[in-house]
């Protein structure tokens, strides 16, 4: 098996957004929110673009990744808050 480079990572990141997609386009938020199966659906492609993200090379990204991991933009903050959101009984 070849090495992957920054493109196999941008379709790994494209085949989850996709994914995303189908799972929640005939779905309102109410529903999505009380569908459990969906939501662990949906929070592991958003994995798998966490994953993808941190593997492309910096060279490819046009930025520092150690600039942006503390910043408050950061994939991993905007993931945990919308977790907090869909689970309102999770306490920080």
């Amino acid at each position: 098996m070849s090495p992957r480079n920054w493109k196999d990572y941008i379709q790994d990141i494209l085949n989850a957004i996709q994914e995303i997609f189908v799972f929640t386009s005939d779905t309102n938020f109410e529903s999505f929110r009380n569908d459990v199966k969906t939501i662990r659906a949906v929070e592991l492609n958003f994995i798998i673009i966490g994953e993808a993200v941190n593997a492309i090379p910096e060279v490819g990204l046009g930025y520092s990744k150690e600039r942006s991991s503390s910043s408050h933009s950061s994939p991993r903050k905007i993931f945990a808050m919308t977790y907090i959101n869909l689970h309102p009984t999770v306490q920080l």
